[in-house]
């Protein structure tokens, strides 16, 4: 019974040994990137795809628009770079050539204060000092709408400058026009020469001669006028084309005075004592018409001849001088001959 039982016991003992040696089963490796493994076959439908979009004409066509947008966007780019850059340069400039005005109104104003300089040049410089302040408001009003902060107000803002600067150089064509004007009225007085002969002599000469016409509050006719220069200056030449009996503008009649007698053109007198020149400026004035001076006397016309020069342009020329005569030369002496 003991033998069978240990018995027993050994090959239970051998048959757990025999177990416990055997190895356990390996865990799967993964393969090596060399080893060959089952692939999944490509799927065609995929293939026909890849090869479609590649050869396709609007695939093609929609890369080739991406790329020029692209290309567009770049070139974009580098124009508001651009125009950021010139406008911050321009702004800087501008605030630079700002302050240089306000020293320069500054420094002007305070010559002007001491009486150093006239009140021309201060307009001048205040003129310049508006102009830069109006071209760097425009200038930073761009730079806003540029950058995109209140571009409502801005707008606004830019449409009243822009107003403003039109203004401006309306008046400045006007004052240039005005300044073409003067300078082409008086190219064409130089151009017109002066008549000459006895009449215009006795004109230029009577010009300048002080005459007082009558007591103040009287009223002069034009031919009483005329007598009185000749009287006083020597003036003496005929007058044509002055309108002597006064006519209403309107109605076209011809007025009377408080006797009932056709009224002539006068000059109201002050009392004063002015010069005969002075005294036909008045004329023209009150009569919308100018006096011109010609080799037989003064023709008063509301259109002037082409070759005439006004009475005025002839009181500011200076006459003509007249050549000296050329004496005759001198006979030479003949040598003396030797007495033998």
């Amino acid at each position: 019974m003991r033998r069978l039982t240990a018995s027993a016991l050994f090959a239970l003992t051998l048959c757990a040994t025999t177990i416990s040696a055997q190895p356990q089963n390996p865990e799967p490796q993964p393969k090596a990137l060399g080893d060959k493994a089952d692939k999944k076959p490509a799927d065609p439908t995929d293939a026909g795809i890849s090869a479609a979009l590649a050869n396709d004409a609007d695939v093609k066509m929609a890369k080739a628009k991406i790329q020029l947008a692209e290309a567009e966007l770049a070139k974009a780019r580098q124009v508001v770079t651009l125009k950021v850059l010139t406008l911050k340069a321009k702004i800087d400039q501008l605030k630079s050539e700002l302050v240089a005005a306000e020293e320069r109104v500054k420094a002007t104003k305070g010559m002007v204060d001491k009486g150093t300089l006239p009140q021309a040049p201060l307009l001048v410089e205040r003129e310049k000092l508006a102009t830069a302040k109006t071209a760097l408001a425009l200038a930073e009003a761009e730079w806003k709408l540029l950058t995109g902060s209140d571009s409502d107000k801005l707008t606004a803002r830019v449409v009243d400058l822009v107003a403003l600067e039109e203004r401006r150089m309306a008046r400045e064509r006007d004052a240039e026009l005005e300044r073409l004007v003067i300078a082409q009225r008086e190219l064409l007085i130089r151009a017109r020469k002066a008549p000459v002969g006895a009449i215009p002599d006795q004109i230029r000469a009577a010009l300048d001669k002080p005459v007082k016409l009558g007591a103040k509050g009287e009223r002069v006719p034009f031919e009483k006028a005329l007598e009185m220069f000749k009287k006083e200056a020597g003036l003496d030449v005929p007058v044509r084309g002055f309108p002597i009996a006064e006519f209403d503008a309107v109605t076209g009649r011809q007025l009377l005075d408080s006797t009932g007698q056709p009224r002539t053109i006068g000059i109201m007198s002050q009392g004063e004592t002015l010069s005969v020149g002075a005294w036909f400026q008045l004329l023209q004035d009150e009569n919308r018409g100018a006096f011109y001076v010609r080799e037989y006397g003064l023709l008063f016309a509301t259109t002037a001849p082409p070759d005439a020069p006004t009475l005025t342009e002839f009181w500011k020329q200076k006459p003509v001088a007249k050549p000296e005569p050329q004496s005759e030369p001198k006979p030479e002496p003949k040598p003396k001959t030797e007495q033998k």
